[in-house]
């Protein structure tokens, strides 16, 4: 009797231990995730398994992508991607602000020949240097018989006959805002040098022959003034300089026959011989050093208003 129960109940059983569902199909075993953990959706099991939930599968050879593992770590940050290679851009620099690495403008007409930025001029009757350009002039002798305006270069490198004999650049001359240096050889430069508004300029006037450089002389930003014997006849202006350094026949005699008038900055005036025949004026100079040779320092030489007059090397009015 106890043998038939256990042999009816087996199938029972077995039907309790297996459990199916409306298919017939065993159902999967279902376990209950903590939502709130992190890593939840990771580990969770996927009851959408061999489901097509957003269209086609993704697949790597045919888009491109590199057959790369995508299950991460909560901290660990995804690989780096190579982006694909761009299609280079046109230039788009205003045609009046060209970059260091691209191709300058073309040579203008003006300009004898260009080598980059550098335009050479032939100044034998006068030139006007073309803007945007660094100008160079040369000058032989007797020549550049008119007025070189260099007021609108970028800077102007100007030699008048220091090499060739002289007697060149009878014409004014003029620098504009860049660096601006003008040779003058012996008996050149006789008309008016204006460099008042250039960040540097270097003026030298015959330092080793003399008789250069007949008028007036305005120098701006850092100023260097070097004169000959029997050179610069005119004033030298350095009121619109940040330091002014002009030297006077140093060796020779008989240079600087105008008034030399310091700027607010540094002024470092040195007189040879007979040189320096007029008054040199430091009143607004923030520090003054005039040096005079036998018979040189001629007119009155100013002192800095901050020396009351008084010049003493503690104030570094050393007059």
């Amino acid at each position: 009797m106890l043998r038939f129960g256990l042999v009816a109940l087996s199938p029972l059983l077995l039907l309790s231990a297996c459990a199916f569902d409306r298919r017939g199909v065993p159902a999967r075993e279902t376990s209950v995730v903590d939502q709130s953990r992190p890593d939840a959706r990771r580990d969770a099991p996927s009851d959408t398994a061999g489901v097509d939930l957003d269209g086609p599968s993704l697949d790597l050879a045919r888009d491109g992508l590199p057959d790369q593992h995508l299950d991460l770590a909560p901290d660990q940050q995804p690989p780096d991607q190579k982006l694909p290679d761009l299609e280079p851009q046109p230039d788009i620099w205003p045609p009046d602000l060209w970059p260091p690495d691209q191709a300058p403008p073309p040579c203008p007409a003006a300009c004898q020949a260009c080598n980059g930025f550098t335009c050479t001029m032939d100044c034998a009757t006068g030139c006007t240097c073309p803007p945007g350009f660094h100008c160079k002039v040369a000058c032989p002798f007797s020549s550049c018989k008119g007025t070189i305006d260099c007021s609108q270069a970028l800077s102007c490198d100007i030699d008048c006959a220091t090499t060739t004999g002289g007697l060149a650049c009878s014409g004014d001359i003029t620098c504009g805002a860049g660096p601006c240096a003008v040779k003058c050889g012996w008996g050149s430069c006789t008309g008016a040098i204006d460099c008042g508004v250039a960040s540097s300029c270097n003026l030298s006037c015959s330092p080793q022959s003399g008789s250069a450089c007949t008028q007036n002389l305005t120098c701006g930003g850092s100023c260097t003034v070097s004169c000959g014997s029997n050179a610069c006849h005119g004033a030298i202006d350095c009121s619109k300089s940040t330091s002014c350094n002009v030297s006077c026949s140093p060796g020779g005699a008989g240079s600087c026959k105008g008034a030399i008038t310091c700027g607010s900055g540094s002024c470092d005036v040195s007189c040879g011989s007979m040189s320096c025949q007029s008054d040199v004026f430091c009143t607004n100079a923030c520090g003054c050093s005039v040096s005079c040779a036998t018979l040189g320092c001629w007119g009155v030489v100013g002192c800095p208003t901050k020396c009351s007059g008084q010049c003493a090397p503690a104030d570094n009015c050393d007059c």
